[in-house]
């Protein structure tokens, strides 16, 4: 998985099939943490239990959408992650994650396509390559 924000040069996750790595462009620091202890892993397993390391806290049906909120069962205290899908054809659009200091973080699936191609290197963590003054060089 890889999640760019406004600016591709900027903040951006990127999960390797064993690590989250998230970029912080303002700090210019990076955040490792194993994907199995993540929140992060529940949308990443390729075979999704709702019994499986989750405890489901909430759960919301609307007239076109649905909304699954879930925290770790062995650490419920280290955030939660409410999923949201639209509902006829069930689809993930967003996910919004509330991390252990309370912060909140949204993700908007938009123009979703199917079949295609990536670099080998979009799904490896690479930093920014920082020149002179701080600033990533073209």
């Amino acid at each position: 998985m890889r999640v760019n924000y406004t600016d591709p040069a900027k903040d951006f996750i990127v999960a390797d099939g064993h690590m989250v790595h998230i970029w912080n462009d303002d700090l210019k620091s990076q955040t490792n943490v194993e994907e199995g202890s993540s929140l992060a892993d529940f949308i990443l397993r390729d075979h999704i239990k709702l019994n499986d390391g989750v405890v489901v806290t909430k759960f919301q049906r609307f007239p076109s959408k649905l909304e699954l909120t879930l925290v770790q069962a062995d650490d419920p205290a280290a955030g939660q992650l409410t999923l949201i899908f639209e509902d006829h054809p069930l689809l993930l659009r967003q996910w919004r994650v509330i991390d252990a200091e309370g912060r909140l973080t949204g993700v908007n699936l938009n123009n979703e396509q199917s079949d295609v191609t990536f670099s080998s290197g979009t799904f490896s963590f690479v930093p920014p390559n920082f020149g002179k003054g701080g600033k990533a060089a073209p």
